[in-house]
Formats: C-alpha cells, structure tokens, sequence
C-alpha cells in the first residue's frame, strides 16, 4: 500500500505543467516562501518579503483566470449522478445524489474548484538580489523559494482502502449548473461510506495544492546561451506576462532556475 502523499504526489505530476504537488494539503504556503526541498517534501523556514531579505515591492504578482479541475484515478473510479425529484429546495435550488466508486485500492478522486495560478511578475529580479545575496554569503543556495502557486477556493481529495471502496453524497447547487461537483456554490453532504483509507476537504479557501521553486544554483551557462535558458525556464502564460528568469544570469556563474522536484 503507497502513502497517501505518495498517491497525491505520483498522481498530480504534470497535471499543470511546471506546477509540482504540494503536500501536506492544507499547509499555508505563500509567494516568497523560501526554505529546504528533500524527498519532495518542501519544509518552510520563512518569507523573502516579511523579512526584508528583498524589497518588498518585488511582491507583486499576476492571477491568472479561475477554473475548475476534475482528476481520478483512470480506470479504477466511477462516479454517477441521480437528480431527486421534488426536492422543494429554495432559491431555484437542485438536489442530486451523487456516488464515487472505486474498482482498486489507493485509487483517487480528486477536485479543485475556484482555481487560480499566481506568479510573481519579477522572478529575475528577485533572483538577481538573491544572487547578490549569495555572492555576501548572506543566502544557502540549498534554499528554494516560492515563485508560482495554485490556490483554490475548494478542494477535495479522497483516497480508497480496497476495491469495493465507495462514498455518497448528497449535492445541493443552483439548478443551471452544469458539473455541480466542481461549483463554488454546491453543498455537501455525505450520506455513507465504505473502506475509505483518506478524505480531506477544504471549502473555505484559499487551499494551495500545487507550486513552483525556484532556487540559485551554480550555472553552466554563459551568456552566450541566454536564449537556450529562456527555453528551458518558460513557464505558463501567467508566468510568461512577467519577466523571465533567464534575465537572472550573470556573468557571477550563478544563476536563479526552476527546482525539479520530481
């Protein structure tokens, strides 16, 4: 039987690019963040911007649209809807019975709704000060540093415990609602459960479940291979609106790149 950070982990990998999974769900996590990655577990040490280690203006960051996200174990988890019928709801209000069943153990569902991207607008700024940081030994380059999150206003993550594991709710939501399962406005609630192994849920936002590092490393790049790095450090279209971090490369041999955390 895997962890259960193992299951979110493997199963979350390139679910949105350059984003990595972020466990434990439900750990506060903020742009500027900076502390150690080991075993893909990020332990937090402090803020680049509460401690004045940078300027704070360097905080600024873009918000890319809101979305809504669906994942589960392919092959392993059914889900099924039943409207209720007369369910005298006010406020043009539905109800449904809503099932998740799942045909092997450590299967997964997964849903993320109100989901946005923030990034910080100038990485290569802020890289160029940690590198002058580092040049002062004032800076680890073991440190990485919080760059790009994912922060929904509702999660739900649920984990099986054998292959007759299954769980109902009953969901309550505005009856023009196409996916009540991934709208900010549907009620929850459950009405049974069996061999669960994990169920966590988050409804009051924001939930950060994925992230992006950044760290100072020594650099194998002059500066005649900018345009090389520009391709390897190009992130999403929120992240691509700000500055690129191969600005950050000096003639210092150090250079501010994304952490591979697989």
């Amino acid at each position: 039987m895997k962890s259960v950070a193992q299951i979110f982990v493997d199963g979350m990998k390139n679910r949105f690019g350059e984003l990595s999974p972020y466990w434990p769900l439900g750990m506060p996590i903020a742009l500027g963040d900076y502390g150690t990655m080991n075993r893909g577990v990020f332990t937090r040490l402090g803020n680049v911007f509460d401690e004045e280690l940078v300027e704070t203006d360097l905080n600024d960051d873009i918000t890319g649209p809101m979305t809504h996200h669906e994942f589960k174990s392919e092959g392993k988890v059914s889900t099924s809807f039943k409207l209720v019928a007369n369910a005298n709801l006010p406020g043009n209000r539905a109800k449904a019975e809503f099932a998740i069943d799942f045909a092997g153990e450590d299967a997964f569902y997964f849903t993320l709704a109100g989901a946005r991207v923030r990034a910080l607008k100038k990485v290569a700024s802020l890289g160029q000060k940690l590198i002058e940081l580092d040049k002062q030994y004032k800076w680890k380059r073991e440190y990485c540093v919080v760059t790009t999150l994912l922060e929904a206003e509702e999660a739900r993550f649920i984990v099986s415990g054998s292959s007759t594991s299954s769980v109902g709710f009953d969901l309550e939501f505005a009856s023009t609602t196409t996916s009540p399962q991934l709208d900010l406005g549907t009620s929850w609630k459950k009405t049974r459960e069996q061999n669960l192994s994990y169920e966590y849920e988050a409804d009051n936002g924001p939930d950060t479940p994925f992230f992006r590092l950044h760290k100072v490393s020594k650099s194998t790049f002059g500066s005649r291979h900018w345009g090389t790095m520009m391709a390897l450090t190009r992130g999403t279209s929120v992240i691509a609106a700000g500055e690129n971090v191969s600005d950050a490369i000096t003639e210092s041999e150090a250079v501010f790149e994304p952490v591979d955390v697989s």
